[in-house]
């Protein structure tokens, strides 16, 4: 059996949700980003927030709008605040140049997850 830092981006996508969740931190951190950004929505639900936390910085700026929309609150506050930074950081820059455009309602949910996971830290009880 292969290591999964040896599987093919599109093999990355046959994964089931329970195959991902088993992926050791180890094994994780030896994927690429795009093979990261080849897991779905469902595929990145599997990921515990031990996991979530592993993710190098590369990792999480290659995941997609999408992708971050569809982390539970608990796996988005799992991600460090420098990672978050650099989506930040990142996401700004590509509004202000208009490569997202196409792709606000991501953006929105992203922002808006981003954002409600940050008060979860700060004030539990705002959010509610």
């Amino acid at each position: 059996s292969s290591a999964p830092g040896a599987l093919a981006t599109t093999q990355m996508t046959g994964l089931t949700s329970s195959q991902v969740g088993a992926l050791t931190t180890t094994q994780l951190g030896a994927l690429a980003s795009s093979q990261i950004r080849a897991l779905s929505t469902a595929q990145l639900i599997g990921l515990d927030t031990t996991d979530i936390a592993a993710l190098t910085t590369t990792q999480v700026g290659g995941l997609s709008m999408a992708q971050l929309a569809g982390l539970t609150t608990t796996q988005m506050a799992a991600i460090e605040t420098t990672d978050l930074a650099t989506l930040t950081t990142d996401l700004a820059g590509r509004t202000r140049d208009g490569s997202l455009d196409d792709r606000r309602d991501d953006v929105v949910a992203a922002v808006r997850e981003s954002v409600r996971a940050k008060l979860l830290v700060s004030n539990p009880h705002y959010v509610g």
